[in-house]
């Protein structure tokens, strides 16, 4: 059986306050600009190519990412998630860094797609590859972004034979890069609205928002399997001695450092100027959107009554109820009820 392979990824604290302090370079431009001028809606099996083939110029471009120092590293509950996926954090480089993690994670699910089929549909899948786009985008100077993906389809089916371990696992790599675009963008919104430039941020929200519902797409790959599938091949990795002792989808480092953004940007996205509330109505449905699908998947698994594998020792909630409340309190940092009309 061969070794898994590390996934890097970037240290969501040290993500700047805004874009325009993230160093580019050259061939993270270069890269970007290749994939952003390609048609999304040309056959799946070309755009993977061509991913690929971008992928393997940027691995060979560097030696390689190193991992962080120790002064990095985050909360047991963050390294227990981080050692039970393979993934190991880096400082190296940061645009480049965090440009190779998106691809990385994109290669992954395409291959898994195209050997297996998914049962996501046009619409969902292209939310995922716009989001994609989207986060691409914010390594570009222009200011133009519309959130309007097109309909996609998804790779045609190869065989039937889905390895539910493997979208798991590469479905929350999905989700980790996602949540580090929406960082960036949201720290980059928040900025330019306290310095008065409305067209700006609306870029950025609107940049957030594809990425949001890129997350929706991605919860409903990571889950797209059945229930014998999980009970097999999924179940047994979330709990002991496989799963580290403090491993809990709670303990997800980059999602923590996602919640903290919103939570810091509520005042400002409840006093948002009257031009920028259709921005935020759409960023708003978006994150709705998101925690409906983690819910659908969740209760595929484990039903509406019980709590989740990883919790169930720690408290007897529902994993629905969990999800329902998270989505109130995490959808009140975008709207309060004064603001909702």
């Amino acid at each position: 059986m061969s070794q898994p392979t590390n996934f890097y990824l970037a240290v969501p604290e040290l993500i700047p306050e805004h874009v325009k302090f993230l160093e580019i370079s050259p061939i993270v431009l270069e890269t970007t600009d290749h994939l952003l001028a390609f048609p999304l809606t040309l056959p799946d099996r070309t755009f993977h190519q061509t991913l690929q083939s971008l992928l393997d110029r940027l691995n060979t471009s560097h030696r390689g990412f190193s991992k962080a120092d120790n002064v990095y590293k985050g909360t047991k509950g963050n390294e227990d998630n981080d050692q039970a996926f393979n993934i190991v954090r880096s400082t190296d480089n940061l645009s480049l860094l965090i440009l190779s993690s998106a691809l990385e994670a994109f290669n992954f699910i395409f291959k898994e797609a195209m050997q297996g089929g998914t049962t996501l549909d046009q619409t969902q899948w292209g939310r995922l590859i716009y989001a994609l786009h989207a986060l691409l985008k914010l390594f570009k100077s222009e200011q133009s972004h519309t959130h309007n993906p097109p309909l996609v389809s998804p790779p045609a089916l190869e065989n039937t034979q889905r390895d539910a371990l493997q979208r798991w696992t590469k479905g929350h790599y999905v989700f980790m890069v996602f949540c580090q675009g929406l960082i960036l963008a949201i720290k980059s919104f928040r900025n330019e609205v306290s310095a008065n430039n409305t067209g700006s941020a609306r870029y950025y929200l609107n940049i957030a928002t594809s990425i949001m519902w890129g997350v929706e797409s991605s919860f409903r790959f990571t889950g797209d399997y059945t229930y014998s599938e999980y009970e097999k091949s999924v179940r047994p990795t979330l709990t002991p001695p496989i799963a580290p002792e403090d491993m809990s989808g709670l303990h997800w480092r980059d999602h923590e450092q996602l919640v903290k953004q919103l939570i810091n940007t509520k005042k400002i996205f409840n006093q948002l100027p009257s031009d920028l509330h259709d921005s935020r109505e759409s960023f708003y449905e978006a994150m709705s959107a998101s925690y409906d699908a983690h819910k659908f998947v969740c209760t595929q698994f484990v039903g509406d009554e019980s709590p989740s594998l990883l919790m169930q020792s720690r408290n007897q909630v529902s994993a629905a109820d969990t999800l329902t409340n998270f989505k109130k309190s995490r959808l009140n940092t975008v709207h309060t009820k004064s603001t909702m009309s």
